[in-house]
Parts: structure tokens; sequence; C-alpha cells
């Protein structure tokens, strides 16, 4: 069966279950890669991006299901360390869900990319959302073996589409459609999106650093969001001044490991980000960051204190 990339969000019901008219995003502690789950307020689910960095054994091909002797599935090392497994899937089943109804990977890095091919194979999962489709990328190559496997459909968005998924208004504000014959999924390819829910306002900003980042102030559209997800894990090579200014938050979420072997978040970024007045989050300190909103009001809470309330009661 082929894969078509097609450019048209499918509506995909029913959901599970109620949110009781609350938006809910959790930032899951997947070390120095990003994952965040979206619950929407009529319980629809996004998982944008699923970590992955920590992969040990790679896929070595296809390997005969026997008992589906018609079917073939991408061979995984029973080894492995998986995040998108371990930590990941295993996050999502807890929550009593088999069912994802969209994924989204923001661009083909292993760290955010290489997950979703494990929750792809673990869940049911309704359709697939990238931005730039590479035409030469390893990771990207075994998301796309996987969904093919799973007879699954692939969507491609780009700056300037809007959806609504029960009520909340989700922009697409990069990347630019893609042009010409090489074509990337780096960093600066991003898929940025904006939730807006009522009165409040989440962005999402994968990993994208200055260039793109002055690209979105100058074009002028509406960056403001209540919280940001940092991006490219606080690098110094992101998070600029005007990009901030123009956002505004009074939250930020940085996705990154207690101990980030590149250094992540910079300092300089840390400060920056301080000096502005917002409240910093961090998943490798605070574990996963859980944020609820009514669309008027934001709470947010982390792992580090529900374990400690558990504790003192």
């Amino acid at each position: 069966m082929l894969l078509i990339v097609v450019s048209v969000l499918v509506a995909i019901s029913p959901p599970i279950d109620r949110q009781h008219g609350r938006l809910t995003v959790h930032f899951l502690d997947v070390g120095q890669g990003d994952s965040a789950l979206i619950i929407f307020p009529q319980g629809r689910t996004m998982l944008v991006d699923g970590g992955g960095d920590l992969r040990f054994g790679r896929s070595t091909g296809n390997e005969s299901r026997p008992d589906r002797p018609d079917e073939s599935e991408p061979v995984f090392s029973d080894s492995a360390f998986s995040i998108g497994e371990a930590v990941v899937s295993r996050f999502i089943w807890s929550l009593g869900r088999t069912r994802i109804d969209y994924v989204l990977a923001t661009h083909a890095h292993a760290d955010h990319i290489g997950g979703l091919s494990d929750v792809v194979r673990n869940m049911w999962v309704g359709q697939a959302i990238v931005g730039h489709a590479p035409a030469v990328d390893s990771e990207y190559d075994r998301f796309v073996s996987t969904l093919k496997w799973r007879k699954r459909l692939l969507t491609s968005v780009s700056a300037g589409q809007r959806f609504e998924i029960d009520g909340v208004a989700i922009e697409v504000l990069w990347p630019p459609p893609a042009s010409g014959i090489s074509v990337t999924s780096g960093n600066n390819d991003s898929v940025v999106l904006r939730l807006i829910y009522g009165s409040t306002s989440i962005l999402l900003a994968g990993d994208i650093e200055e260039p793109a980042e002055e690209a979105l102030v100058k074009s002028g559209i509406d960056l403001h969001a209540d919280l940001l997800k940092v991006p490219h894990h606080g690098s110094r090579t992101s998070s600029t001044k005007p990009f901030l200014e123009a956002v505004n938050p009074r939250y930020a979420v940085i996705s990154v490991g207690e101990r980030s072997r590149f250094g992540h978040p910079h300092i300089t970024v840390v400060n920056r980000y301080r000096e502005l007045g917002v409240r910093l989050f961090q998943t490798g300190r605070d574990g996963m960051v859980t944020i609820n909103t009514d669309g008027s009001s934001i709470d947010i809470r982390t792992y580090r204190e529900e374990r400690r309330l558990r504790m003192e009661d």
C-alpha cells in the first residue's frame, strides 16, 4: 500500500472520553528530546514528537510476522532502550489509553521523531503529520516504514494553515511550504504550532533557532502565547530577545535532560528568560510538566511537586 502525503487534516472520531472542557498538555521527561501529549477538551489526542535520542540498536530491515505471514514489521533490537516505548508509550498506557488520534513529528531529528515510530507500533494511531518531508533521512524513513506497516495516513502541514480540534484553534506558523529538490527537515524546518483556547494560548516551537525566529518576528504574525515550549532545548542559538519579546510568555517549559551533554539550557538563555520575568520549568529537573486550562486560567503542575505532595500525605 502506498503512503500518500496529503495536505488536509482528517477529522477523527469518536474521542474515547471527555476532558470536561479543559485543554491539557503533558510535557514528558524524555531526556534530551521533545515529547508533548495534548489532550483536547472532548478527549481527542495529539502527540507532538516522541523523544527517542537514547535508542541503542537500530532497525536492520523487515522481518516476517509469524502471526501475520502477509505482513512485515520493522526490526528493533530487544535489548534496545527506547524512549518511545519505555517512557512515551507507557505514560499513555498509564492514562488508560491505547489510541492516539494524531501524531506529529516537528522535524526528522532522532530525539524528536525516533520515539514516534515506537508509538505507532504500540498504539492505534489515526493520522500522522509532518512538516517538510526530507528526500533522504534515515530516521524519517524508519517513521514512514512503520506508518506503511500500520497503513496510516500521512499529512503534510505548512505555515498559514489553521485547524480546529474540540474547540481549540491550531495555527501552523512554520515552516514555509517546501520548495526545490533538496528538502531538509532540520531544526529550522521544525513545525511550530500555536494553540488558542478561549483567551489562553500555547506556542510549541520545536527546535527552531535564530534564522527561523527572526523570520517569524519579521513576518508580523501574532506570536503571543501565555506558555512557550522553549525552542531547541534552550540552546544559545535560539530564544533570541526579539522572539521572546514577540511571544511575551508568562511561563516557559524547557524539554531537556538534567545533565545535557550539549550544555542545554545555556545560562545566557536561562538568564534572558529570567530577566523578562518568565517562570521557567525544566523537564530534567522538574519531571513531567502538565498544563491545564479551561480557556481562561492556566494551572501548571510538575511531577516533582506531585511526588512531594504524595510523600507529605
